[in-house]
This record gives C-alpha cells, sequence and structure tokens, in this order.
C-alpha cells in the first residue's frame, strides 16, 4: 500500500500542475454534474492571468506564481465565498488566499501587541512572542509553524472521545461550545472557517469571550455575505432533531471527510458579537503582493476593563 503511494505521489507531486489536472479528471467522473462549474472560459481567463503573477506567500515566505486549482463557481457561490477565497495555494505551503488574508491580521494584531513585526507567520514562529493563543484549526499551514511558540495551543474536535483531554503535545479536544479552559486564558484565539459548523454558535461566542483576557482578540473568518443582512440558517437547531431548510452544505474536513455547515453570515453577526460584548471589525484586504483579492476576516475583541459574568 505504501509503495503505491509513494508511486502516485512521484508521479502526481503535492501541488504540481500534474496533480492538479489529475484530481480535476478524479472529480469529473465523480461528479460529471458539476463538470461546467470548473471547467469554463472564465475559470480558464482566470488561471492564465493568475499563473504569471508574481506574489509572496506572507505564511511561509516563498516567492513565485499561485496556483489556481479551477475552483467550483457554483460551490463557491453557495457557501457565500468570492471565487478565489479557496484557490490561489502557495505553491510551497500550500496556503490558499483565505490563509494568507487571516494570516495578514494575525501579524498586525500579534506584531501590535508584540512591539515587533514580522513580515510572515514562519518568522513570527522564531520570534519570542509570549502571548497564550488557542487556535481551532490543527491543520493549517499557519498552525503548523505557529505550533512552534511555547505558548501555543491547537484543538481538534472529536466527539467519539473525552472533551478537554490532551489529544497529543499541545493539542486539545475541545468542544468549543463548551470549552474546557478557565475564564481569562488566552490573549488570541483563532477560529478559521469553524463558526459555521457549530451547531449553538451563540453559546461558542460566548465561551470564547469568556476564555479570552480583558484586551484579547478574537480573529476568525466565516461565509460571510457582505449583503445580507441576516444570517442564513441552512438546518434549523431549535430542537434536539436538526431540521434541514436545504440539502445539506458539506464542506471539506480533514477528521472526518465532509463536516455539516449550519449558516452562512449575514451582517446580524456583527450585532450578536458585539451584544456578547465583543468591539467588532470586519474588514476586507486586498493585497496583490499577498495574492489576495477581496479578502475577508473579522477582529472581535474584548474590552480592556470588562468584568466576567458570576
Amino acid at each position: 500500500m505504501r509503495s503505491s503511494e509513494t508511486i502516485l505521489h512521484r508521479l502526481f507531486p503535492q501541488r504540481s500542475r500534474r496533480r492538479l489536472w489529475a484530481s480535476m479528471v478524479r472529480a469529473g467522473f465523480l461528479r460529471p454534474h458539476r463538470f461546467h462549474h470548473r471547467f469554463n472560459p472564465e475559470n480558464f481567463f482566470l488561471r492564465r492571468q493568475f499563473s504569471s503573477l508574481s506574489f509572496t506567500c506572507n505564511v511561509c515566505g516563498a516567492q513565485g506564481f499561485p496556483i489556481y486549482d479551477m475552483p467550483d463557481r457554483r460551490l463557491a457561490a453557495d457557501y457565500g465565498n468570492v471565487l478565489l477565497r479557496e484557490t490561489l495555494r502557495c505553491f510551497q505551503c500550500g496556503s490558499t488566499m483565505r490563509h494568507r488574508t487571516f494570516s495578514q491580521i494575525l501579524l498586525r494584531e500579534i506584531g501590535g501587541a508584540n512591539g515587533k513585526a514580522a513580515a510572515t507567520v514562519e518568522e513570527l514562529s522564531l520570534s519570542e512572542v509570549a502571548f497564550k493563543i488557542l487556535d481551532t484549526d490543527s491543520f493549517s499551514p499557519i498552525s503548523a509553524r505557529l505550533s512552534r511558540l511555547p505558548g501555543y495551543l491547537r484543538s481538534k474536535f472529536l466527539p467519539d472521545k473525552p472533551f478537554g483531554i490532551e489529544l497529543e503535545p499541545a493539542v486539545f479536544n475541545i468542544d468549543l461550545e463548551h470549552i474546557d479552559f478557565p475564564a481569562e486564558r488566552f490573549d488570541f484565539i483563532f477560529t478559521s472557517d469553524v463558526m459555521e459548523h457549530v451547531r449553538d454558535d451563540t453559546l461558542a461566542h460566548r465561551e470564547i469571550w469568556r476564555c479570552l483576557k480583558p484586551g484579547g482578540a478574537y480573529i476568525f473568518t466565516v461565509p460571510f455575505i457582505r449583503d445580507m443582512l441576516y444570517t442564513k440558517q441552512l438546518v434549523d437547531v431549535s430542537t434536539k432533531r436538526e431540521i434541514f431548510l436545504c440539502f445539506p452544505h458539506l464542506h471539506g474536513d480533514p477528521l472526518s471527510g465532509g463536516i455539516l455547515a449550519y449558516r452562512i453570515y449575514g451582517r446580524q453577526l456583527i450585532s450578536e458579537l458585539a451584544t456578547l460584548g465583543f468591539e467588532v471589525r470586519y474588514e476586507e484586504i486586498n493585497c496583490a503582493t499577498h495574492a489576495i483579492f477581496q479578502g475577508d476576516v473579522f477582529i472581535a475583541r474584548k474590552a480592556s476593563d470588562a468584568k466576567q459574568a458570576c
């Protein structure tokens, strides 16, 4: 089995053009009804354009050309995402535009609080950052680098295992609706496209507020439609039974292979977070130097004079 996998990796190296086209052919066989959402004039036009766009990855520092992997246009629209959000991969670390958008804010916020800005996540990971950080993404190129920091903890969600246990060094099994850490533990908490998969996101946001130190920041991304006032519920969760309001939205997940999305956020999210006690800022980022176009990210800060509820 391993020898066959090794041969396949040699024939189709990670992030190579050969692997891209092989994955496209495979997707065409498995989902022929979606073929035209990836193979279309717009995608071929964008691929030609971005194949000659020089950029610097703010995650790993590599310089080169982003990989435009012919994303599914219909899927991006259904999830409320801009087309480029999950593509324009770095040929070195595999970061998508979403990862680099997140990194842009992460570097600014941590650099500003630390008094010494870093140009890349790689550089930041080698610095003397003393902050306490909880990152709910254990698989991204960002977490792979920040795991070198002494105060950095990661979490996974494994419902078949006891919550609160340490699965491996500095990696804990955490249910965001009931976080197994004491109040005011962290300077920063990160979630990147996680909250749409949490059944009770209000409860999870309360827990994040509780676990942040006064002045601490919750940095996150979610599928968000700027022109939509109210959050679009995909699943009714008002009872113990889940009632689907549309065909289930399943997003890719490294643990389960597919994870259910409960909602697509509208501007209602900002007022809900403010009600919980956060000072919320939404930012749209455009930075061709890092191949970021209409990237979006939220920074929700706990007031420095905030008091924990009794």
